[in-house]
């Protein structure tokens, strides 16, 4: 246990960012190949909330960002925000919304007491899922995602306010029926 919070001690000292501006702070990406932090609000810092790395006032700013039109979609929470340079919401990595992601930053935001984000994130996860034309198919194997109720593994989501439903991503594992 020790060892555990002396590394939730560096990871916080270390990847954190102080908001500026009147906007909150949030955890770093990743180091680059310099070890510099790589300065960009994604996803990623929802599963220290989950892991409990936080400090109390660190997970309050990161709960503003995970709700902000920014990284929320309106499907779920974006794994890029649109701020971000290389946003692109039907990329993989770079904007496109991951249900099982956007349930680890629930379960986070629960631990530090952030009941009302984390119900404002599972509302849209409740929200009709991605358009799929009525189902796509292979062969006899025919994925319908209505009728099957199964969530998608990623969908892409463009910007909130235009509530169109979100896309089903190409990269998608597509839950099917036989």
């Amino acid at each position: 246990v020790a060892e555990a919070d002396a590394l939730a001690g560096q990871i916080r000292e270390r990847f954190w960012i102080p908001g500026s501006a009147g906007q909150p702070g949030y955890f770093a990406l990743a180091l680059d190949g310099r070890k510099r932090l790589v300065d960009v609000v994604a996803s990623n810092m929802a599963h220290l909330l989950w892991c409990d790395v936080a400090s109390t006032a660190q997970a309050a700013e990161v709960a503003a960002h995970l709700v902000s039109d920014h990284m929320s979609s309106g499907w779920g929470l974006r794994t890029l925000s649109t701020a971000a340079g290389g946003f692109n919401p039907i990329s993989y990595r770079l904007g496109s919304v991951w249900p099982h992601d956007t349930h680890l930053a629930i379960e986070g935001l629960r631990r530090y007491g952030h009941d009302d984000e984390a119900m404002r994130l599972a509302d849209q996860l409740l929200a009709e899922g991605p358009e799929t034309g009525g189902g796509v198919g292979v062969g006899r194997v025919r994925c319908d995602l209505r009728a099957a109720r199964a969530v998608v593994e990623v969908c892409a989501a463009g910007q909130v306010g235009r509530r169109q439903r979100p896309g089903m991503s190409m990269a998608a594992i597509r839950p099917c029926t036989s």
